[in-house]
């Protein structure tokens, strides 16, 4: 806050913002009422010993400004400002001061957000674990299971309690979409431009699918095709649509796109800015730096895999050739490197997933 430049034997000139917080209520923004035009006004409400001393400071720094104390001293030549805003009262200076009514529910709402959030985080980690963990054991040759979402949650159906994980799984991926949801529709500020908002949106899109799809497997009614048989469909139902080899080839640039970026980000660190850092040690942060990138790596690589198999099905228009996630992971199996690679892959899956886990723990939500 700038120094105050008013008049006065009660002048509080020259305090900064730290000394304006003990005793003193900022009122948020002010703006006069005049009949001519003019600057905008702050208005800052002081409590002193006995009464409050009232400054209206304009903004621009050297138009009048006027300090009054109760009901005497100098009066402002303008009409008094209008409250624009809720006067947010301090507690140190009433001594039991409680908080508005709106800041409780604001509170109240920003907490359930933030417990939506981990919850779905804790969700995708134990996905990812399950689909690495399947592809491990299909590298080495000792798994029959899909490495995809459904091989993933028939492993979590087959243990003790399988049902009662299923819907925590459909719990926290409803949640995730909430955030996500929340994230694009409630979050304002500068750094919130369109597109971020526009990705959240996608994203809450996409979990709240993931979400729908894993309560039908839960209930018993999505058992049959596998991941691999509905992304052949998917795609031949859009090879069928007027300019469908268009769309399915955009689709795959989209997804090869999406994965690049997923794995440069990762690659770049740039999931640090979302983590509190300074609550973890320092053996901690360089954990969850490995996990980060490694996990985040890895990620991107499948999809952009999966999205060079949906461009070559668009370009034979042959929807054969696209693949799900059990058919990607295996196809690093066929390279020049053989199952080595897609053991490194199946690894860093498994360690986006403890990434996941450590997002629920010190993610900024």
């Amino acid at each position: 806050m700038k120094a105050l430049s008013c008049s006065g034997p009660h002048c509080p000139r020259q305090m900064s913002r730290h000394s304006l917080s003990g005793c003193q209520a900022v009122v948020r923004i002010w703006q006069y009422e005049s009949g001519r035009p003019g600057p905008w006004q702050r208005r800052v409400v002081r409590r002193g010993a006995g009464s409050g001393v009232v400054a209206n400071i304009s903004a621009a720094g050297n138009a009048h400004q006027s300090l009054s104390r109760g009901h005497s001293g100098t009066q402002d030549a303008y009409r008094a400002p209008r409250l624009e805003g809720d006067i947010v009262t301090s507690s140190h200076a009433h001594g039991r001061g409680r908080a508005p009514r709106f800041m409780t529910r604001r509170s109240a709402e920003k907490q359930t957000l933030t417990v939506a959030g981990r919850a779905g985080f804790v969700a995708r980690g134990v996905v990812y674990v399950l689909i690495g963990a399947l592809a491990v054991r299909i590298a080495l040759g000792s798994g029959g299971e899909e490495a995809d979402r459904q091989g993933a949650l028939r492993q979590v159906a087959e243990q003790p309690f399988g049902k009662v994980m299923l819907w925590a799984l459909v719990v926290g991926f409803g949640c995730m979409a909430l955030w996500r949801g929340a994230r694009a529709v409630m979050t304002r500020g500068p750094r919130r431009k369109a597109g971020s908002r526009l990705l959240d949106g996608g994203r809450a899109l996409f979990y709240a699918a993931v979400c729908w799809a894993t309560a039908a497997f839960a209930a018993g009614s999505d058992e049959g095709s596998s991941g691999n048989a509905q992304s052949q469909d998917w795609t031949a139902s859009a090879l069928e649509l007027p300019y469908g080899r268009w769309l399915v080839g955009v689709a795959g640039c989209i997804l090869i796109g999406i994965g690049a970026v997923l794995a440069v980000r990762a690659a770049m660190r740039r999931f640090l800015r979302r983590l509190n850092t300074g609550a973890m040690s320092r053996r901690t942060r360089q954990t969850v730096t490995a996990l980060g990138v490694g996990g985040g790596v890895a990620r991107g690589a499948v999809f952009a895999a999966a999205g060079i198999f949906i461009l070559v099905a668009a370009v034979r228009f042959d929807p054969h050739e696209a693949k799900g996630v059990d058919a990607t992971l295996r196809s690093f199996a066929h390279t020049p490197m053989g199952p080595w690679l897609l053991v490194a892959v199946a690894v860093g899956l498994i360690l986006f997933g403890v990434f996941s886990f450590a997002s629920a723990r010190w993610r900024r939500l």
